[in-house]
């Protein structure tokens, strides 16, 4: 029995170091000359907390304009209190006439900078959004793994396409996708959340 688990635990560690690897050889970053965050758009979801809290903060403070999107009215609430971030929005990334109301929103935002003189570009949109209930199979509801689903993947897909019209106006602009390692290796009571990453 020792003898699985430690097997095990090398090749997920072998996984692991294997894809670290291959994103430092094939993914690496292209830099750009010359290049300055200001006067750049990057939308993000899933505001209220966590990575796409902390990334609306530091964005902001090296000078991207920011569109924080959060689900939450208290999510929004802080964010508007701390002044840091230039534009904070309520958004259910599940529901297309959100995600719609947003992408038009920083259409026209962008489209009135030009007439006052200071340019605006879409530069990225950053899907963090994300749920992730635990528990055993026969614990969970239906309606919450479908939940995961529509969260974690089918909100993804949507934002892209309604964001992709931006997108394709500027040179080099990029869509980043907040994965999880869960897709690799599951754990107990993870069901429905590492079966989503997989799907992906």
């Amino acid at each position: 029995m020792l003898c699985l688990i430690s097997n095990a635990v090398v090749t997920i560690a072998v996984v692991y170091l294997a894809v670290y690897l291959a994103s430092l050889i094939f993914l690496r970053p292209k830099k750009i000359e010359g290049f300055q965050p200001q006067g750049r758009v990057v939308v993000i979801t899933g505001c209220d907390t966590g990575f796409g809290n902390l990334s609306a903060f530091h964005l902001s403070a090296l000078g991207y304009t920011v569109v924080a999107l959060c689900y939450t009215e208290n999510g929004v609430e802080s964010l508007r209190s701390s002044g840091k971030i230039a534009h904070v929005l309520q958004c259910d990334v599940t529901k297309e006439e959100d995600v719609e109301r947003v992408a038009n929103y920083t259409k026209k935002m962008i489209e009135e900078s030009d007439e006052k003189g200071k340019p605006l570009k879409f530069w990225s949109l950053i899907n963090n959004a994300g749920i992730a209930p635990s528990g055993f199979v026969d614990w969970i509801s239906m309606k919450s793994v479908r939940a995961v689903m529509e969260v974690n993947y089918f909100a993804i897909v949507f934002c892209c396409k309604a964001f992709l019209p931006l997108l394709k106006t500027t040179k080099h602009s990029r869509v980043l996708n907040i994965s999880s390692a869960a897709g690799y290796s599951g754990f107990p009571g993870g069901s429905s959340y590492c079966g989503e990453w997989n799907y992906r």
